[in-house]
Order: C-alpha cells, then sequence, then structure tokens
C-alpha cells in the first residue's frame, strides 16, 4: 500500500479516537465500530502482540485483586470466575454478536459460529454463570 494511504488510515483513526464523545452518543455506530475496530485490531495484530495483550490483561487483573486484598477487599471464587467469563465474553464480542440483526434469541450453534468459539466452551460458561 502507498505511504499516502497509510497516512490517511492513521490519521482517520485519531481524528477518530479524540471523537470519543460523540461516539458514546450513538450506541449503534459505536457498537460497529468497536466491532470494526476489533477486527482491524485483530488483521494487524501479530502473534507477540497477541501474547503481549494477554499477558498485561493477566498482570492488570492480578494486580488488582492484589490491590484490593491489601485494601481489605477481596473477591470470592465465584466473583473470580466471573470476570474471567466476562473477559472471555468481551474477546470473542458476544456482547455485540448478542445484538446483531434482530435482537432474537442467538442459539448456541449461531454464537459458536459467529464467534469461532468451540460450543462446550460457550455452553460451559452459561452452566457456570447460572445460579443454584
Amino acid at each position: 500500500m502507498p505511504q499516502s494511504f497509510n497516512s490517511e488510515v492513521l490519521a482517520q483513526v485519531e481524528t477518530l479516537a479524540a471523537a470519543s464523545e460523540e461516539l458514546l452518543a450513538d450506541g449503534e455506530l459505536r457498537a460497529k465500530l468497536y466491532v470494526a475496530l476489533g477486527a482491524a485490531r485483530s488483521s494487524i495484530e501479530t502473534p507477540t502482540d497477541l501474547v503481549t495483550r494477554i499477558l498485561e490483561t493477566q498482570v492488570n487483573s492480578s494486580l488488582i485483586i492484589q490491590l484490593n486484598f491489601l485494601h481489605g477487599y477481596y473477591q470470592t471464587a465465584e466473583q473470580i470466575v466471573e470476570s474471567s467469563l466476562i473477559n472471555v465474553a468481551l474477546d470473542l464480542e458476544l456482547f455485540v454478536r448478542l445484538q446483531d440483526g434482530d435482537k432474537s434469541p442467538k442459539s448456541l450453534s449461531h454464537l459458536s459460529q459467529s464467534t469461532g468459539a468451540d460450543p462446550s466452551l460457550l455452553s460451559m460458561s452459561t452452566y457456570l454463570t447460572m445460579s443454584p
């Protein structure tokens, strides 16, 4: 790709980042941009970038748990599992996919196909979050 195209794309992304308050007002546009930017990130993310991002997420989560513990707050095992499941759902863009289309309930096979996640992972996530 020509250098001018690359510079133009970078400028547009920087402009988009500066306009974040206006984007928050339009939920539908924000959701579409979130999906598109996630796909763009995935397309340029190297394996090293992916591992670094995952490790940073884990380190940040660990630090938050430690800081909470030091200040007299703690998370139960259930809260830790819920936090992990939410992180997986965010990585899979599951919440966005649940709002896609006609907003009707989505089947396990549909979600598995659209996220690329194994159906057993998604069904286990549902099982773990159900209240006894």
